[in-house]
């Protein structure tokens, strides 16, 4: 596992903190298995689709966070 285990005396912020984070790394690991598998058997176009796509959400993300 990804996460470490919680401290057995940890405040309830603490707890669901850690639910969250598992949960997030157990999908992130699915997404990742998904990437790897289209990137292995998905045609030209729609890798390049994909990879323009998260080029534009990178783009948007970044604006946003930069405020510009």
């Amino acid at each position: 596992m990804i996460v470490a285990p919680l401290a057995a005396n940890a405040s309830l912020l603490d707890v669901l903190a850690h639910r969250v984070t598992t949960r997030a790394a157990a999908a992130s690991e699915d997404v990742i298995e998904a990437a790897e598998e289209t990137l292995r058997t998905g045609s030209r176009p729609m890798l390049f689709g994909t990879l323009g796509m998260a080029v534009l959400l990178g783009i948007m993300v970044g604006r946003r966070r930069t405020g510009r």
